[in-house]
């Protein structure tokens, strides 16, 4: 699985989800083949939107068992990033 750890532990935003604990994502990315990614839907994101919306699923195989993981995040713009 690549994962792009920088850029997440970067740009997370801990209000509401916690802290990234990149030491735990990179020991099971080891465990994780990715499968792909459905977007159902998303609003803003356009580069002069400061908040956007996307819901979308994930599909991995982790540790040997197929997994869907279905999600409506939320974006906003901090310090211009």
């Amino acid at each position: 699985m690549y994962a792009r750890f920088d850029q997440i532990e970067a740009t997370h935003a801990a209000q509401g989800q916690g802290v990234f604990n990149r030491t735990l994502a990179e020991a099971m990315a080891l465990y994780t083949e990715w499968l792909g990614r459905e977007i159902h839907s998303t609003t803003g994101g356009k580069p002069e939107d400061d908040t956007g919306t996307v819901d979308f699923v994930n599909r991995l195989k982790y540790a040997g068992e197929y997994h869907t993981r279905h999600e409506k995040d939320c974006f906003r713009r901090d310090d211009y990033r």
